[in-house]
């Protein structure tokens, strides 16, 4: 007896979501659930006990401008003991151990297995209690990277993706959003360069142009909201540091999206490291160019 539509439909999105939760992550024997399951256990653990409940002495300046917190620092030891565990003989490029050594960032441009952690990406977000944070881990295997995740602990959701196999959002497909629309129905974040160019746009009125939304200042919460459609572009210049873009470009990529730098139209590499330049992730090449004549001088 032929089944009703409804059921079908049910029983086949069933099947697309536990394929989707178990992937292999390419050279190795490990899925993506196994991953999303250590980063959302690590946060329930070492992150959101302390979300709103930091004294001044958890606080400290890293660097000019740059803040840690006791969050920050359990959050990623767990990580990569746990991801080490995982993988033995995989190293870790975490942003807290890079502070402390430098000499880690020639980790990006291995061979691998490497694991690239981000344990609380927004963290002055997070030392104000503001709740725009994210996790956020690679994995670069074989020269590439491989695999990413993005896990918001308040809304207590994860977007992933393995190369060559989609981006998800636990258990749904995403895809591309804002491909072929006119500019002035996209909406993105803009670097203080761009943004002040564009500001300029708008006042000669001479351009149609697109929507600018204030900045995040969490570039995992900004990949995961373009990720999901609520955003369709960003733009990144200057210090794109491993742990703050490679998750989100794998991410966005295996939804569909189109990556380049203005400067000659490259594509984001994470294993150069820490590269230089204005970066910009739209839904199609063609946005791409459109964004870049608007916007580069």
């Amino acid at each position: 007896m032929d089944l009703p539509y409804c059921t079908c439909k049910a029983l086949v999105l069933k099947a697309l979501n536990a394929y989707a939760a178990f992937m292999k992550i390419p050279g190795t024997d490990i899925n993506t659930q196994s991953i999303s399951t250590i980063i959302i256990e690590t946060a329930d653990s070492e992150i959101m006990p302390l979300f709103q409940a930091l004294g001044e002495d958890d606080i400290r300046e890293k660097s000019q401008g740059e803040l840690v917190t006791i969050a920050d620092i359990a959050a990623e030891k767990e990580l990569s003991r746990r991801f080490m565990d995982v993988l033995p003989g995989s190293a870790v490029l975490g942003e807290e151990s890079f502070a402390d050594d430098p000499a880690l960032m020639e980790l990006a441009a291995s061979q691998g297995p490497v694991w690239i952690i981000d344990p609380i990406d927004g963290t002055k977000n997070f030392s104000k209690g503001k709740s725009c944070f994210a996790v956020m881990v690679a994995f670069l295997n074989q020269g590439k990277v491989q695999a990413g995740w993005i896990y918001d602990p308040i809304a207590r959701k994860t977007c992933y993706a393995v190369a060559g196999e989609g981006a998800w959002c636990d258990g749904k497909r995403l895809t591309v959003a804002g491909a072929g629309q006119a500019i002035d129905q996209l909406q993105g974040s803009l670097g203080n360069k761009m943004g002040k160019r564009l500001g300029e746009v708008i006042d000669a009125g001479e351009h149609p142009h697109p929507v600018q939304v204030q900045r995040y200042r969490c570039c995992g919460r900004e990949y995961m909201d373009l990720a999901l459609g609520k955003l369709q572009f960003l733009q990144y210049a200057f210090h794109l540091k491993p742990w703050d873009h490679a998750p989100g470009v794998l991410i966005a990529r295996e939804a569909g999206y189109f990556d380049g730098f203005f400067e000659d139209a490259s594509h984001y590499d994470a294993t150069q490291g820490v590269p230089d330049g204005y970066l910009m992730i739209a839904p199609d090449k063609a946005a791409w160019q459109t964004l870049r004549n608007l916007l580069w001088d």
